[in-house]
């Protein structure tokens, strides 16, 4: 660490950044997961696809793979998922910070949360699309909750997703299938749940992207209602390009669905308890 100090002498611009969640973005060797093998109270038997805290030898694999990345830049200092970047000049500091953040996106190291964040806005990263878009159709429960997890986690980029999956998660509300004893039985399949499969699957092989708000420029609300629930997609013409900022959708309780609805628009001043 003393000598990362010392390489700060006589430099006026620093940038630090931080790996979020790092450890993470190192996969355990499939030959390996059973060394990391446990069970929960119900017996149930998991195993970590990615490193975890608390394997002994991990740090140090973590840091020959930030090192390998980075390689030997000048004024670029790493610790574990710390990274310092120390320039004289502004110039010099920008080209150096965008040598970093080249290097990092190749390595695999430039996810954050599953997403990718650019100047244009928030996209799955492509790892997290291609574990769903080559995932086989579901044929137990525990596959179905893999897969509708997946899917759940990208939902904010999926235009009604909630309508969208209905089938598959009708199945999961059965009460045969609740049991956590129930994770290998069969479920039923019909063309309803195909289409719902088929149709999350190849909305996201195409993502949207979730653009950033400009607040200083007017947004349009779309929304859509069906016997299944609703859905709103809020939208900002930029440039001529109309992009979604934000998609969402809801279905409606079991409860609510036996009942015959009209949805009507009220003022915001004309709610005076808006919960009742």
């Amino acid at each position: 660490m003393q000598t990362i100090f010392d390489g700060l002498k006589s430099n006026k611009y620093f940038t630090q950044l931080n790996l979020a969640s790092g450890f993470h973005h190192m996969e355990i060797a499939e030959k390996d997961r059973c060394r990391t093998a446990f069970r929960d109270v119900d017996g149930m038997l998991f195993e970590f696809t990615r490193a975890g805290f608390g394997l002994t030898a991990l740090p140090a694999a973590f840091t020959r793979r930030v090192k390998s990345a980075l390689g030997h830049l000048l004024g670029v200092f790493s610790w574990l998922d710390d990274i310092l970047i120390a320039s004289d000049t502004w110039e010099e500091h920008l080209a150096t910070l965008t040598l970093v953040l080249n290097r990092l996106v190749a390595a695999g190291l430039s996810e954050f949360l599953g997403m990718i964040i650019d100047s244009t806005g928030l996209y799955p990263a492509p790892s997290k699309l291609d574990a769903i878009t080559r995932m086989p159709r579901p044929h137990t429960v525990q596959e179905l909750h893999t897969f509708l997890g997946l899917t759940g986690y990208l939902r904010q980029l999926i235009p009604n997703c909630s309508l969208t999956a209905a089938p598959l998660t009708n199945i999961l509300r059965n009460k045969a299938f609740a049991s956590k004893r129930a994770r290998k039985l069969p479920i039923p399949w019909s063309a309803a749940e195909d289409d719902a499969f088929q149709s999350l699957r190849e909305t996201l092989a195409s993502p949207k992207v979730i653009a950033f708000p400009d607040i200083e420029r007017p947004f349009e609300l779309h929304t859509d209602a069906s016997t299944l629930g609703v859905g709103a997609s809020l939208m900002q013409t930029i440039d001529g390009v109309t992009r979604a900022v934000a998609l969402a959708s809801h279905r409606w309780a079991l409860r609510l669905m036996e009942y015959d609805m009209e949805l009507e628009w009220k003022a915001g001043i004309g709610h005076v308890v808006p919960d009742a």
